[in-house]
């Protein structure tokens, strides 16, 4: 029998997934971004210095695993470029987790939102704007649900499609309906009436819960996108407008910028689709030039991915 010491266990919280086992848990790489976690989620540390210190333990993490295979084959990195992506994707994931944690916690919600910068006036004027109906299209990119809890903090007239429970929001979603679209089987029709009310809706395009699925091509891979929110814009004629939350630097950033509408003349499907097309080119390019934004890696398997990395 080996006289070796037995090897330390990384901590475990309750709600964490099982993957926490992960491959870079077993060589002692983990352990610091748990602790860190932890660490925020008791009220040791604010979310941003928990952020801060995430940076640290990334540099530290030598580039290997599935995660580099992937940025290898979606972006086709140079040798000179794999350090600095890995280093910076790696802390994408784990701080997206920590701003997940804290945005839907009662007694640090007000905490995750701080780090949220503020956007112009004029966003503000336009989203605001009494009886206007409006469409924003959301994507699965950066800190999640950061553009879905900055919105229920502005007190619209909303609807957004979304899994996540109205009571996790801290409270703020109050004035908002938060529908999961996979489980209402007219939420199509919700939307058109919520939309005829002057109401403000918000759905991501690369999300499959309602309307005809087409596939679209994001970095190397291609991502079935729904056609619920061009048919949308396209019936009702509304403006439309791109909306995400992007790390910046440890902070969030809030982008939002119109979606040109497709030319006149196409039939329904070459419309939705020349739309779908319009949003997807910006986000493409977040893809490519941040890694800290990639997140819905699911589209490529983004479980084992996640398991490796201790998520």
């Amino acid at each position: 029998m080996s006289d070796a010491a037995p090897r330390k266990r990384v901590p475990y919280r309750t709600g964490w997934r099982d993957g926490i086992r992960s491959l870079f848990a077993g060589r002692g790489r983990i352990e610091p971004a748990v602790r860190i976690r932890e660490r925020v989620q008791r009220g040791d540390l604010r979310l941003a210095e928990g952020l801060e210190k995430l940076r640290h333990t990334a540099a530290s993490i030598r580039p290997e695993g599935l995660l580099l295979d992937w940025g290898r084959r979606q972006l086709g990195l140079a040798p000179a470029a794999e350090a600095e992506w890995f280093q910076r994707a790696w802390w994408g994931l784990w701080a997206g987790e920590m701003f997940r944690d804290q945005v839907h916690s009662m007694a640090r919600h007000d905490d995750a939102m701080t780090i949220i910068d503020r956007p112009s006036p004029a966003l503000l004027d336009r989203l605001r704007a009494t009886g206007q109906a409006r469409i924003l299209a959301g994507a699965h990119v950066g800190p999640p649900h950061a553009a879905l809890a900055w919105l229920l903090e502005q007190k619209l007239p909303l609807l957004a499609w979304t899994a996540a429970a109205t009571a996790s929001f801290g409270g703020t979603a109050a004035e908002a309906s938060l529908v999961d679209a996979s489980c209402q089987p007219n939420s199509l029709t919700l939307a058109a009436f919520h939309l005829r009310r002057g109401g403000v809706f918000f759905a991501a395009i690369d999300g499959i819960a309602a309307g005809r699925l087409i596939l679209l091509r994001f970095l190397n891979g291609g991502v079935r996108c729904s056609t619920a929110i061009p048919a949308l814009a396209r019936r009702l004629e509304l403006p439309t407008e791109r909306l995400i939350a992007l790390w910046k630097g440890n902070r969030i950033t809030i982008d939002c910028e119109p979606v040109a509408p497709a030319a006149a003349g196409l039939d329904e499907d070459s419309w939705n689709r020349a739309w779908l097309e319009a949003c997807r080119q910006p986000i493409d390019e977040v893809l490519r030039t941040s890694p800290e934004n990639i997140r819905r890696l699911r589209f490529w398997s983004e479980g084992a991915i996640c398991k490796e990395i201790g998520l």
